[in-house]
């Protein structure tokens, strides 16, 4: 059930939020529902999620979406 429930989540985030921040997001949630220590977690989430984003959208120009990182600041 809890990853059913993840990914329900991630779906209705990655629009919102981008895919940086829900991915990191997902694996984090992922990594620690299946017993992993927070800080491994959130480390493994960081460097999964740049390393997809940058195969994907640099290597194969797939676009991602940017969400609320694409704002101006």
């Amino acid at each position: 059930a809890l990853p059913v429930l993840i990914l329900i989540g991630y779906y209705l985030a990655v629009e919102p939020l981008g895919f940086l921040l829900s991915g990191i997001a997902l694996i984090f949630a992922t990594a620690l529902g299946l017993g992993g220590r927070p800080a491994g977690s959130a480390l493994l989430a960081i460097g999964m999620t740049i390393a997809i984003h940058s195969v994907f959208s640099g290597l194969l120009r797939v676009p991602l979406p940017e969400g609320i990182l694409s704002l101006p600041w």
